[in-house]
């Protein structure tokens, strides 16, 4: 596994990295991509239900794909990156648009942990966000990696604000993110 890339307390990367287990550690500010696909002709979302063997978030709802800011790379390559590893799309760059950046600290929850996880969980984090934009989802043929992602579903717009609302879908909780799915409402209500 490749080291995450580092950023100074400026939020500018560095050419720095680290495990995964220290940065989680030791609460390491590092950057993270989250990509939402998004059906303009159907207006739906889609969101993965992450794997059962997710270390962080198992069997929770998320952005469509994301990941870690490996050293040597740009959030831009690692959104491009974790779309093919995931779902199994070569995404077009002039489909994807950059939507926001925020920095987040939390410390996870030992019940929102991977089974036999002991000890604390820090999240300080950049997210880069992206929209990736199709004309129909039906088009998309998508190859979820069973290994990251247990399935995909398509959420209609209508309902994606309750779902966030709520912290959950068909039972399930969605992986927190206030910041970033209020804000991803708004914007796709102008649409």
């Amino acid at each position: 596994m490749n080291d995450i890339v580092l950023f100074n307390n400026d939020g500018i990367q560095t050419d720095t990295g680290a495990s995964i287990d220290r940065v989680h550690q030791e609460g390491l500010l590092h950057g993270s991509v989250r990509v939402y696909f998004l059906d303009t002709q159907n207006k739906k979302v889609a969101l993965q239900l992450r794997s059962s063997s997710s270390f962080q978030y198992p069997l929770f709802w998320d952005a469509t794909v994301g990941g870690h800011i490996d050293v040597g790379d740009s959030p831009l390559t690692t959104a491009l990156k974790e779309s093919e590893e995931e779902v199994g799309v070569d995404i077009l760059e002039e489909n994807l648009e950059f939507y926001m950046q925020y920095e987040e600290s939390i410390e996870v929850l030992r019940e929102d942990m991977h089974e036999g996880f002991d000890g604390v969980y820090k999240d300080n984090v950049i997210n880069f966000v992206y929209v990736y934009t199709v004309d129909d989802a039906n088009d998309l043929k998508l190859k979820v990696d069973h290994t990251e992602v247990s399935k995909i579903t398509w959420v209609s717009l209508e309902d994606l604000e309750g779902v966030f609302a709520r912290g959950i879908l068909d039972t399930r909780k969605v992986v927190p993110g206030r910041i970033e799915q209020e804000s991803l409402c708004g914007f796709l209500r102008r649409m």
